[in-house]
Formats: structure tokens, C-alpha cells, sequence
């Protein structure tokens, strides 16, 4: 895990509002889509970053069968990394996740924010899609929309500026992973 912490370090990644400052993963997230898989970094075009991901981890040992998961994307470079006034951007919710015995990942809940691929705006460069795994320590999991105090909806202008520090507080999330890609307009 040591090489994650150090990619993590270097993408400017580790401490807050992203993870305690002593924080190490108990496990590691991979994302695929269509194109194939990304992580830690990989570069790709937002239009093969358009479609809901394949999510797949291991649970950490000490976790029990049945224990859910929470998987939370922000984009943290709006309007771009040197400013980001309007970051961070709230991209997917998607609360109830279970690991299966034969290693597959599934969830019988709708998500609280459906996931909405990346769309950086031209001439901003690069930006850090990311993507935080939580542990839910709560049995009850995530709180409904209606009940949530951090966001009130999943229109655009709800999204910016989410204090996402502040949901995972709220309802009782454990990070346990992190993973991102780098995704930019192809206008620059």
C-alpha cells in the first residue's frame, strides 16, 4: 500500500479535505470502463469516462460478510486545479455496495446521486476525477436524499462546492480507498 500513499501523496491527493493525514487504504479500488481499466492517474478522454464505471475491491480482512460500502466521485480541480473556485464537484453517490463470495461488487440501492462522467471545461487542463471508497459503520447505511443535510439535489449547480468531509461525517463512512483519473477537454 505504501506505493499508493506515495501516488496518492504526489497527485496532491492525501490530507485534507481527502483523508485524515495519517491515513494508509485497508484495500484497493479499480475502476473499468468500457475502454478498460484506470487508475492512479490514468489519463482518459471524458467521452470514454462517460458511462457508470465497473467497481471492484476486496474487502479489507477485518471486515465482516455483508459489511456495505459507499463509493463517493468528486471532481476537485473546477473551474481548474490553480483555481478551484467551484470545487469540489459532486459526480456520484452510490451507497449499499456488497462484496459477493466470488469477488464481484453489487448493490440492491438506487444511487443517491446517479453518476455523471466527466466534463471539464475547454482550456482548463487536467483534472483529478476522484474516486473515495467508504466503509459504512452505520447498519443503516447512508441516509435517503430527503434526510441528507450536506446536499439537496443533483442539478448541477447542487453539486459544487460539496463538502464531502462533511457527508462521510454525517453518515458515519470509514474511507478505506481512494483511486482517481485525470481526464481534460479536448480543446486546450
Amino acid at each position: 500500500m505504501n506505493d499508493i500513499v506515495s501516488k496518492i501523496q504526489a497527485a496532491e491527493l492525501y490530507g485534507a479535505p481527502f483523508t485524515p493525514s495519517d491515513w494508509v487504504p485497508s484495500t484497493e479500488i479499480t475502476l473499468t470502463f468500457p475502454t478498460g481499466p484506470v487508475s492512479y492517474g490514468s489519463q482518459i478522454r471524458p467521452d470514454d469516462a462517460a458511462s457508470t464505471p465497473i467497481v471492484s475491491f476486496a474487502p479489507p480482512s477485518s471486515d465482516k460478510p455483508g459489511t456495505k460500502y459507499c463509493l463517493v466521485s468528486v471532481d476537485p480541480d473546477a473551474p481548474n486545479r490553480s483555481d478551484p473556485i467551484y470545487s469540489p464537484i459532486r459526480h456520484w453517490i452510490q451507497d449499499g455496495l456488497v462484496v459477493r463470495e466470488d469477488g464481484t461488487v453489487t448493490t440492491d440501492v438506487e444511487p443517491l446521486m446517479p453518476y455523471a462522467g466527466p466534463r471539464p471545461p475547454p482550456k482548463m487542463g487536467l483534472h483529478r476525477y476522484t474516486f473515495l471508497l467508504y466503509r459504512n459503520t452505520v447498519a443503516s447505511g447512508v441516509k435517503p436524499l430527503a434526510d441528507q443535510k450536506t446536499f439537496e439535489g443533483n442539478e448541477l449547480m447542487q453539486r459544487l462546492k460539496w463538502d464531502f468531509s462533511a457527508f462521510a461525517e454525517e453518515n458515519g463512512l470509514e474511507l478505506i480507498a481512494l483511486n482517481w483519473f485525470l481526464a481534460q477537454n479536448d480543446e486546450q
